[in-house]
């Protein structure tokens, strides 16, 4: 599993994220790595519903945490990025998705952070992708 820490720099008036799987870490500045650094991974979101209506990462699969087990062939190929409102959904959506046999990116950060990150936010009336209370 890789896992994205938080690394303040306010020395800098910025952070950046530490990304390390124990072995190999990368530091990951915002402004200039995100976007090259998520287009190699898909995202996932597991927040509920009223969460993903009021805003979501771009381009980001919608599954709801609950909803995970039953779900798993809807999320992205590849590795998946997965974020939540604090971490901490995000951590049992990790747990899940690598016991499916997934390489999975734990994003352990708030997701009021993202637009700062430089990551791109969707309104919710311009998106129609959430599939919350959907079954397959």
């Amino acid at each position: 599993m890789i896992h994205v820490e938080v690394v303040e720099t306010s020395s800098l008036g910025d952070r950046s994220y530490l990304a390390h799987d124990g072995r190999l870490a990368l530091v990951i500045d915002p402004q200039r790595d995100i976007d090259r650094v998520l287009a190699l991974a898909g995202r996932l979101g597991v927040r509920m519903g009223n969460e993903w209506r009021a805003g979501h990462l771009d381009d980001a699969t919608h599954i709801p945490l609950p909803d995970l087990p039953n779900r798993l062939t809807e999320v992205p190929d590849g590795t998946v990025w997965v974020h939540c409102g604090s971490g901490y959904r995000a951590a049992a959506a990790t747990g899940l998705l690598i016991r499916a046999g997934r390489r999975v990116v734990h994003i352990d950060d708030a997701y009021a952070d993202a637009a700062a990150a430089g990551l791109t936010i969707t309104a919710p009336e311009t998106d129609r992708r959430t599939t919350e209370g959907r079954r397959p």
